[in-house]
């Protein structure tokens, strides 16, 4: 991920796995076309804040489904 490498150990498939670090790879190279002068931690952070705002996101929609 990011050209480094990660033991990364949870549920889920090896097909998952490779899936989520080819979004989240192509979703950082997204980022730091838009500012290349973020450094690698400052684009993780956005990545990750980006990743959470969607979830919340989602759990309000899947909330409001539900009503």
């Amino acid at each position: 991920m990011a050209g480094k490498s990660y033991t990364i150990v949870g549920p889920g498939s090896q097909a998952h796995f490779e899936t989520v670090t080819q979004l989240l790879n192509e979703q950082l190279t997204q980022i730091h076309r838009l500012d290349p002068k973020l450094s690698r931690e400052e684009a993780a952070m956005l990545l990750a804040f980006n990743a959470l705002s969607d979830q919340v996101n989602q759990l309000a929609h899947d909330q409001n489904q539900a009503d």
